[in-house]
């Protein structure tokens, strides 16, 4: 089961996504991105990173028993501490971490975390366009 940990496919550079401009719950204690190695990209609150490498390394305990049973990657899922119940959200390369009270139904954690992936992927799309436009020299630019 740890070899799937140890022998992670590097991964591409992925700028994080700005989660000040995500409309974060109201209830939410904490929300992290993670990237696909476990390295925090975005934390709100900026504390919130110190507890992320021991979240990262749990999902990804449960990334590798799956990829080891042939089941296929892990897209979403909750880990609950003493604290509270953690909804995520991944692709591989990009983990959304939402931190809820435990008192929070399962359903409506995941409706929350899938509300925010979205507008995560939103912002990357966004980034990215701003991106590319940056690199396309001003005399190729088409102005309608």
């Amino acid at each position: 089961m740890l070899d799937g940990l140890a022998t992670r496919p590097p991964v591409a550079a992925l700028t994080p996504p700005r989660l000040d401009r995500l409309r974060v719950p109201a209830a939410a204690l904490t929300v992290l991105a993670l990237g696909g190695d476990g390295a925090v990209l975005a934390a709100q609150p900026e504390t919130a990173a110190d507890g992320a490498p021991h979240l990262a390394r749990t999902i990804g305990l449960a990334v590798a028993a799956l990829q080891r049973a042939g089941l296929g990657p892990l897209r979403r899922g909750v880990v609950e501490s003493a604290a509270a119940r953690h909804f995520f959200r991944g692709d591989g390369t990009l983990t959304l971490v939402v931190a809820l009270p435990r008192t929070t139904h399962i359903t409506q954690g995941l409706l929350e975390v899938n509300r925010l992936w979205a507008a995560a992927q939103h912002e990357l799309a966004v980034a990215s366009d701003e991106a590319a436009a940056a690199t396309v020299p001003a005399s190729a630019r088409r102005v309608s």
